[in-house]
């Protein structure tokens, strides 16, 4: 999933990037909503190679959040965390949207989700 363009990336700022990451990661979870609590809920009866295939999958998909991380502390942009932690915990509350939409029906909206996510992990890790 790419939230931007790679010409333009080199214009923007790594906390910029992860923002526009969690925002397009957003987007696709609320358009796939359907198949991602599925395959979550799922997961148990998968076989092995299917299972593993998609949590190395899930696994390359936290360590782009960890790249722009870790860009960002060094960079000073960002306080120095523990990064797979982090990136981890993003991509919680991302997933919320799915698994908690039950809860969050009604109640909340995709642009008001994305807002409180990006204002829980900017007020809470920048520099």
């Amino acid at each position: 999933m790419q939230a931007i363009s790679k010409g333009s990336r080199k214009n923007l700022s790594p906390v910029e990037r992860l923002k526009r990451l969690i925002i397009s990661e957003l987007d696709a979870m609320d358009k796939y909503q359907d198949l991602v609590l599925i395959i979550y809920q799922e997961s148990h009866a998968m076989n092995r190679e299917v299972l593993l295939s998609l949590l190395r999958s899930e696994r390359k998909h936290v360590a782009q959040y960890e790249k722009l991380i870790e860009e960002g502390i060094r960079k000073g942009l960002l306080k120095p965390v523990n990064v797979r932690m982090m990136a981890n915990m993003i991509k919680m509350l991302i997933d919320t949207w799915v698994i908690k939409r039950w809860d969050l029906k009604g109640k909340v909206d995709l642009h008001e989700m994305k807002q409180g996510i990006v204002d829980t992990v900017f007020n809470g890790i920048l520099a």
